[in-house]
């Protein structure tokens, strides 16, 4: 990622709504988008509070309507409910990575869905939010996170015109297939790559403490396991925790940064009593219905092609600092959880034939990254925190990257992933006189980023890529290039 760590700081004052920076996703279109929600609001943020129940907590965003596109609503305001959120009643903050935030005073559309209590909840978690913003003086909504569009426009984000998309709108909703003539570019001056090999926001980061004192984190699954994936995917989990566990520090130790075990199951009784709440457990939730609320869509009649949320990982970490890192406060965690979400086997398992190893790798791909979210990791690139995936093939590369690869990778860690974990678990990754970023030859994933001895490999496997082990004969040992 530029290997950026999620801190779980509020946003800042500005008129910007986002945040999605911690979701596995396939792109909803905006024809589905408009079928499936069942109201549809140009809106503006007057107000929002933290809802506390029990260790149940939300955040309500009050919503002046001005414009509707679809739908009805009695009077002038409604309240979007988003899961998570900072309470100092309980001094904890609880944060499903990825949810959208809102700041007072920005404007957005939204595509919307009724919860049972009168609220609303934004349609696919966070996929429903287009926040407005203005392209030469004229309105525009804009996607926090990539568009399908934006591979092939380098320098360029897609946007859509803000009246001809309304209009495109309401033209869908009584029935008129209009053409999408609204998509315009804009600079995208926001994601711009600093050229740093990683950014930290400061001034605190949310870690796990208990692996700075060499101590065990385990985590339980609920039983019913991933629809779609040979064995539910318990085998993938433990191989997530295995590759963790597994990864030398940058020294080339063998003494491991982190110590993950998967240990135990739960019941469907259990899960709305844990999985939006700040408890102390670490769990894997399937089949959510309480966070993500929108099952996520298999191919079906027109606006119903695959997309949706796959899954989305958290934590919950103390409001105060508990420790220091690396000259930083420590926010400690209290608890983690990754959220996989319902109706997902379409997407495991793919066309026909089914190949059972092909749904292994996906799923384990989506596992670890949601899983390295928890630990404190951001997105590589893709979203409006980040680069653009395209201004960099180790970013771009990256698991961590926005958009799930599918490639067949599996649980791995690549370059710009490994720097980041070694940055956040790693009390040595500064220590050298030095600092070579993802992408250099002498990074290499088993002996560490730079200085004589670390920079060294021995043999092919330990370079990325294409690159291989050769010698160097003005460095006097091999490198990978």
């Amino acid at each position: 990622m530029t290997a950026r760590t999620c801190l779980l700081l509020t946003l800042a004052a500005t008129a910007t709504v986002g945040n999605l920076q911690a979701l596995t996703y396939v792109h909803v279109s905006d024809f589905g988008l408009t079928k499936q929600a069942e109201v549809i609001a140009r809106v503006e943020v007057v107000g929002s509070g933290v809802v506390t129940r029990g260790k149940l907590i939300s955040t309500e965003y009050t919503m002046l309507i001005r414009d509707l596109a679809k739908g009805t609503i009695d009077g002038s305001y409604l309240t979007v409910k988003v899961p998570g959120g900072y309470s100092e009643e309980l001094g904890v903050e609880l944060e499903f990575f990825g949810a959208p935030e809102f700041v007072p005073g920005s404007r957005a559309l939204l595509f919307l869905r009724p919860n049972d209590d009168g609220s609303f909840h934004v349609l696919h978690f966070a996929l429903g939010v287009f926040r407005e913003s203005k392209s030469e003086g004229a309105p525009v909504f804009v996607r926090s996170l990539p568009e399908p569009l934006d591979s092939v426009t380098p320098s360029f984000r897609v946007g859509r015109d803000a009246d001809r998309f309304m209009g495109w709108i309401r033209s869908t909703v009584a029935g008129d297939r209009a053409e999408a003539d609204y998509f315009v570019a804009l600079a995208d001056e926001s994601r711009a790559h600093t050229g740093a090999p990683f950014t930290v926001r400061e001034p605190a980061y949310i870690l796990w403490d208990e692996f700075h004192r060499n101590e065990r984190v385990t985590w339980s699954r609920h039983r019913s396991g991933q629809a779609g994936v040979p064995g539910k995917g318990k085998k993938e989990l433990k191989k997530v925790f295995k590759v963790l566990n597994n990864t030398p520090n940058s020294t080339n130790s063998r003494n491991g940064l982190v110590n993950l075990k998967l240990k135990g199951t739960f019941s469907t009784s259990k899960v709305p009593d844990r999985a939006n709440q700040c408890v102390e457990d670490n769990i894997f939730v399937f089949n959510d219905a309480l966070a993500i609320r929108d099952d996520f869509v298999c191919s079906g009649g027109p606006g119903d092609e695959i997309g949706g949320v796959l899954a989305t990982g958290g934590s919950c970490r103390f409001v105060n600092p508990t420790s220091q890192w690396k000259g930083s406060d420590v926010f400690g965690a209290v608890s983690g959880f990754v959220n996989f979400n319902a109706n997902t086997a379409c997407f495991y398992r793919g066309g026909s034939p089914f190949d059972r190893d092909t749904a292994r790798n996906k799923f384990a791909e989506v596992a670890i990254h949601e899983v390295l979210h928890a630990l404190g990791l951001r997105h590589a690139c893709g979203d409006d925190n980040s680069p653009k995936c395209s201004s960099s093939e180790v970013l771009d590369d990256a698991t961590m990257r926005a958009i799930t690869h599918a490639d067949g990778r599996g649980a791995q860690l690549r370059e710009d992933d490994l720097s980041g974990f070694w940055q956040l678990y790693d009390p040595d990754y500064f220590a050298a006189g030095c600092h070579l970023p993802p992408g250099h030859k002498r990074f290499c994933k088993k002996c560490g980023p730079c200085g004589e001895g670390q920079g060294k490999c021995t043999k092919n496997s330990q370079c990325f890529g294409d690159l291989k082990c050769r010698n160097d004969s003005a460095l006097g040992y091999k490198t990978c290039q």
